[in-house]
């Protein structure tokens, strides 16, 4: 069974690491490069989540390749029933 996936969200500079955040825990951590955020959830069996923007950001800035790995996944867009406003 795989772990809760890892989102990297993007660049924190005051940490100088790509902040990342496991699926269903409060705190963040962080990874230096693709290549750390992969070794961090493979031994977990963790999918890797990484938005279009902040995947261009890392590959920009050389952390990343330009073609993305098949296991880089991007984030699930939001179903319509999972919306929060309740007004009719």
């Amino acid at each position: 069974m795989a772990s809760a996936p890892v989102e990297i969200l993007g660049w924190d500079e005051d940490n100088n690491y790509w902040a990342a955040k496991r699926h269903g825990e409060p705190s963040f951590t962080g990874v230096q490069d693709l290549g750390d955020a992969y070794m961090a959830c493979s031994t977990r069996d963790a999918n890797v989540i990484i938005s279009d923007d902040v995947y261009e950001e890392m590959v920009a800035s050389g952390d990343a390749p330009r073609e993305r790995p098949s296991w880089v996944h991007s984030p699930r867009p939001e179903s319509p029933g999972r919306a929060t406003d309740t007004a009719k």
